[in-house]
């Protein structure tokens, strides 16, 4: 389970140089990553195979990347700490995966079982009231 407890809504991570090289995130300057979601669980550790995109203090891994191997992860993340200016070559991941996932829709479409997610988690108490208001 998550420490912090359930989470829901938009929520921000801030981007790690693994995630800015992977995601050409330079492009976007100094933003964070936002995702909509709900969850009460988290991923406290990864492989060693794996590198953080982005996270937050609550969540500190909300996407990682996944390479062949530790030596091409370890590879990557070298060349993510690097300041030559020379051009390099990455390892490129096989998979990603990311924490933030909106519960599944239904039949009467995601809004409305988004809203219930939402309710469900408020009359469990599972979410302060100030993330369930509209302000």
């Amino acid at each position: 389970p998550c420490p912090a407890g359930h989470q829901a809504g938009r929520r921000a991570s801030t981007v790690t140089e693994e995630g800015k090289q992977l995601l050409k995130y330079a492009t976007f300057g100094d933003k964070d990553v936002e995702l909509m979601y709900t969850h009460g669980d988290m991923v406290k550790m990864l492989p060693t195979c794996a590198v953080s995109l982005f996270g937050n203090d609550k969540v500190p891994i909300q996407a990682a990347a996944y390479f062949a191997d530790e030596q091409e992860a370890q590879r990557f993340r070298e060349n993510c700490a690097s300041d030559e200016s020379e051009q390099k070559v990455f390892p490129v991941p096989h998979a990603f995966t990311f924490q933030a996932h909106p519960e599944y829709s239904c039949e009467d479409g995601l809004e409305i079982t988004f809203t219930n997610i939402l309710t469900a988690l408020g009359e469990r108490n599972a979410l302060p009231e100030s993330e369930l208001s509209d302000e």
